[in-house]
Parts: structure tokens; sequence; C-alpha cells
């Protein structure tokens, strides 16, 4: 199973892609998990304010 994906996830500060690692000549293949942490992450900013 190749790794397809690599998000980072900070301390509430954001989600983040990465695009690619040249050391190990990946290139990331998909953004669906991204995308889908991105949409939960700006639903939380929307329903918490004290998180903005």
């Amino acid at each position: 199973m190749w790794i397809n994906e690599i998000v980072l996830i900070g301390s509430g500060k954001g989600v983040a892609s990465v695009k690619t690692i040249d050391d190990v000549r990946w290139q990331r293949q998909s953004l669906k998990i991204y995308n889908l942490l991105k949409k939960y992450y700006l639903q939380a900013l929307k329903n918490y304010p004290k998180y903005k």
C-alpha cells in the first residue's frame, strides 16, 4: 500500500497538505483527505468563534 497523501495538522492553526518530499521522490496523488479535514476545520471556526 502506497501513501498518496500526507496531511499536517497543528495545534488549531490549520491544516496543510504536503505537495512533495524531494529526498524520497514522493509526490501527493490526491487532496481528498486534506479537503475533508479543511472543511471540518473551517466549520469549527465558523461555529466556535473563540478559535479565530
